[in-house]
């Protein structure tokens, strides 16, 4: 999987279009799939740092929240 840093550098157009819609506010809605293939929509915090993307949620609640266990399959 290519890096946020990646993408900037070899697609900069792609890059400039996702932080103009991305990058405005830092709460997002993500959409993930439960292990039944159902939808689950999750309210999230994205921010857009030092060629990274960072995924955030309420503290404490990321280890153990259902979208982080999604997120892992």
């Amino acid at each position: 999987m290519a890096s946020w840093q990646e993408i900037e550098t070899e697609i900069p157009a792609l890059a400039a279009r996702v932080l103009a819609s991305m990058g405005k506010g830092r709460h997002k809605t993500m959409a993930t799939l439960r292990r039944d293939g159902s939808p689950r929509i999750s309210g999230t915090e994205v921010e857009f740092k030092d060629g990274e993307v960072w995924l955030g949620s309420m503290p404490g609640s990321m280890p153990g929240a259902m979208k982080a266990l999604d997120l892992r399959r």
